[in-house]
């Protein structure tokens, strides 16, 4: 969890006790969170343009992913995939979870970025822009898959500001 101070906890469930891991984002307002999958468990925090990866076992930082120009809107982990993305308006990077190099770079076109997810296996990845299309990739490939593109007829833009795969 990240509270307003930009301070990241781990919550223990089973011990009902938490840990204050850091306090990176000091005064800065948190824009993402979530955990990775795989050998080693890290959680990404998102403040600003960088996101921080903690060890969850250590509870230290272990790296800082930059790259982007834009705040980061969106973190994500795939579910069985050694790959996390992180998504600004204007860049969606997937990183090895391996050792946190960038494995890809997915830039926008025409229309700002909004959300980026992966589908629940983690073998497609989505992005959302502001004009409601989707495009889908494959992560093993990287081979683009296909875009969803709302035919308005006319009318307004659909609006679509979340989804999921």
């Amino acid at each position: 969890a990240a509270d307003l101070q930009g301070r990241l906890f781990l919550f223990y469930l089973q011990l009902n006790r938490y840990s204050l891991v850091s306090s990176e984002g000091a005064d800065l307002l948190v824009n993402g969170l979530c955990f990775t999958r795989g050998q080693h468990e890290a959680v990404l925090l998102a403040v600003r343009r960088a996101v921080y990866v903690f060890s969850t076992d250590t509870q230290q930082r272990t790296n800082v992913l930059c790259g982007h120009k834009h705040k980061v809107l969106t973190v994500s982990a795939a579910a069985n995939k050694d790959l996390a993305l992180t998504q600004s308006s204007d860049l969606t990077i997937l990183w090895n979870t391996l050792d946190w190099s960038k494995h890809r770079s997915l830039n926008e076109c025409a229309a700002a970025m909004h959300q980026a997810v992966f589908s629940p296996l983690g073998e497609l990845c989505g992005i959302l822009f502001d004009d409601s299309r989707i495009a889908l990739w494959r992560t093993a490939t990287l081979d683009f898959e296909e875009e969803l593109i709302w035919d308005a007829r006319g009318d307004t833009d659909l609006g679509l500001r979340l989804f999921a795969l």
